[in-house]
């Protein structure tokens, strides 16, 4: 079985003709049909779709592991290696804000519905223990500028929301461009040093009103390179 024939398997599942479930997604049928009958791969965004409504990412492409993230009993979370972890009282999960490539909201502010993406992605409540949860955010790392401390191209961090604590590794936005950063503070001459964690890259000084701290980062989501 083929990674079109478990899409397939879902949908039918989910008693949902094709035209429904492409509507279901914001996919035109016709391009869905064709991720069906493998003559499209099937993209990350539908992949990250699947996920945030139960489905097993890992087992979708790989065909391993459980159909499901929660067993009929919702008492297990499967990781998207196919790892198992009990969910107990408390260690649920949250589904997560993802920026957007370029925002507009700034300390203290609001963001909008066009900050982020359209996909949220569920992790375990666990992990942001000590952290207004709402004030959790996810954001996608591009590049290989801090490739010196495992953090990658792909990754993903989570960060809190109008977190600023010392010098740390930030999310912030510098000419509304998102970047993820190793940050230090000089509160003596105003100035802002951006570090790369990567030799290639030179240290960047600048004024603190070229740059927005969005949140500091907490953790993050590492995808190994093969």
């Amino acid at each position: 079985m083929e990674i079109n024939d478990r899409l397939r398997q879902v949908r039918v599942e989910m008693n949902l003709s094709q035209a429904e479930f492409a509507l279901k997604f914001g996919i035109p049928q016709s391009t869905y049909a064709k991720y069906e009958k493998a003559g499209r791969s099937v993209p990350y965004e539908l992949m990250q779709a699947l996920g945030n409504i139960g489905i097993n990412i890992h087992w979708l492409v790989t065909g391993f592991g459980p159909e499901k993230i929660y067993n009929n009993n919702q008492d297990t979370f499967i990781s998207s290696s196919g790892k198992t972890y009990p969910v107990i009282p408390g260690n649920s999960t949250y589904s997560v804000p993802i920026l957007a490539s370029k925002v507009s909201a700034g300390p203290g502010c609001e963001w909008s519905q066009a900050d982020f993406r359209e996909l949220r992605m569920p992790t375990l409540e666990k992990f942001f223990l000590g952290y207004p949860k709402d004030d959790i955010f996810a954001a996608e790392v591009v590049g290989d500028s801090m490739q010196d401390i495992d953090l990658i191209d792909g990754d993903f961090v989570f960060a809190c929301h109008n977190l600023v604590r010392g010098n740390g590794i930030y999310v912030m936005a510098m000419d509304t461009e998102v970047i993820v950063k190793r940050l230090e503070i000089d509160t003596v001459e105003r100035k802002l040093r951006i570090i790369s964690k990567n030799s290639d890259y030179p240290d960047k000084v600048v004024d603190p009103d070229r740059v927005i701290i969005l949140g500091k980062v907490i953790g993050w989501l590492h995808r190994y390179a093969n």
